[in-house]
């Protein structure tokens, strides 16, 4: 009986620290890149449907005074609260592991960034999405990649009310 007590005692000892999952937690990587606007809105209709909560995260290099956009991400955090999210700007020599740092932090469940045209936060060698791809799956964190750029309309498509449309 006394080993089945310690037996049970270190199973209920092992669940107590274990994070406890209490519902969806979306974070977006934001940036004043052109296009961030529409990934932290697709990320609020992500969170708006897995009735989870919103971050936004900022990050700014450990070595830099500050941001070079202070309007933009002005912008940025005024939009994440009008969608019902919250705001945080962090330091980081590296912006991978300072968001799944964040993440890990908060319980974070989803992982939304953009894609866009700049090769540092690219695929190849050194990019950041490469990077966050690498360390979220041991974090447990699902990815979504968004395409910052806009999709281009196809003349006469019947959602432009071309031709085709009437």
């Amino acid at each position: 009986a006394d080993e089945t007590e310690e037996v049970l005692l270190r199973e209920v000892e092992e669940l107590a620290s274990a994070p406890v999952e209490t519902g969806e937690h979306i974070l977006v990587g934001s940036s004043v890149s052109p296009g961030s606007d529409r990934v932290l809105r697709r990320a609020a209709r992500i969170a708006a449907r897995a009735k989870g909560d919103l971050h936004a995260v900022h990050v700014i290099a450990a070595e830099s005074s500050k941001s070079s956009d202070q309007a933009g991400l002005e912008e940025l955090k005024t939009l994440t609260i009008s969608l019902g999210g919250e705001w945080s700007t962090l330091r980081g020599d590296d912006v991978a592991t300072t968001l799944i740092a964040f993440a890990r932090a908060h319980n974070i469940t989803q992982l939304v960034v953009g894609s866009d045209r700049d090769h540092r936060w690219g695929l190849g060698r050194g990019g950041v999405l490469k990077h966050l791809l690498k360390q979220a799956v041991p974090a447990g964190l699902d990815i979504h990649i968004i395409s910052a750029s806009p999709v281009p309309r196809i003349k006469g498509h019947a959602k432009d009310g071309g031709a085709d449309g009437g």
